[in-house]
């Protein structure tokens, strides 16, 4: 099980995150609706979260600003980018995302990626250690 914040300026894809996040036995922590809320909410949280669920497109900042911010607060913070512009899913790893989901992605998709880059995670942790 992983703790998620989901960040998505679409009410309804925060809504499948919170549904499919359940069903693949995750737990969502906190949910934001732009970029700008998202480093604000992030700054507040008391422990971080295992991974976060960025959209790309977002009113008042972009997902990529938004992940450069909170990767300069925490650089071990994992980062998946989702959105349907390949070329910004790919701008979006060179600066630093952990990977990308391009929209539109199925419920095995986004499991598959989110145990991906959990298994990643542990095996830098381990290595650090």
């Amino acid at each position: 099980m992983a703790t998620v914040f989901a960040v998505d300026d679409d009410p309804a894809m925060l809504s499948i995150y919170r549904e499919m996040l359940v069903m693949l036995n995750h737990h969502v922590v906190a949910e934001a609706k732009d970029g700008e809320e998202a480093v604000r909410l992030y700054k507040g949280l008391k422990s971080h979260p295992d991974i976060m669920l960025m959209d790309y497109r977002m009113p008042h900042r972009d997902g990529i600003s938004a992940m450069q911010e909170i990767k300069c607060i925490n650089p071990k913070q994992c980062i998946i980018i989702v959105t349907s512009d390949p070329r910004a899913a790919k701008k979006a790893k060179n600066l630093g995302a952990n990977t990308y989901v391009l929209k539109p992605f199925r419920l095995d998709r986004l499991s598959k990626t989110i145990q991906s880059v959990l298994l990643e995670s542990e095996k830098v942790k381990m290595h650090m250690s």
